[in-house]
């Protein structure tokens, strides 16, 4: 099974006032994740700032879709998905790992009820 994609929009900050009109999408906040076929996921969050609109094509924040804020975003989802990739390979195959020294002797586990 391949790695899933998912992007979130957590939330729209808008303009109160853009050429007289009102709530303008103005940066959009968001979420990317990749998910592997055992469950392991890594994301990126990020925002982006949008283009003031041609106010004779304007969408009212209340009609506004999600599709369209994607659209708007113009974002390069081959450059995103490259990076949520790389994040979940460094967290399934970490580059550092901490280790004990080995002259050290073993820590105990606590064996028994704990209370």
């Amino acid at each position: 099974m391949a790695n899933t994609y998912a992007l979130n929009i957590l939330k729209i900050r808008c303009k109160t006032d853009v050429e007289n009109l009102d709530n303008v999408a103005h940066r959009v906040y968001y979420e990317y994740t990749v998910t592997d076929e055992n469950g392991e996921s890594a994301s990126v969050a990020n925002t982006v700032n949008l283009l003031d609109p041609d106010p004779n094509n304007f969408t009212p924040f209340e009609n506004i879709t999600e599709a369209q804020i994607v659209e708007w975003m113009a974002l390069d989802m081959d450059a995103l998905q490259a990076d949520v990739d790389a994040r979940l390979a460094r967290k399934l195959t970490p580059p550092l790992v901490d280790k004990r020294a080995p002259w050290l002797p073993p820590v105990e586990e606590p064996t028994g009820d704990l209370v």
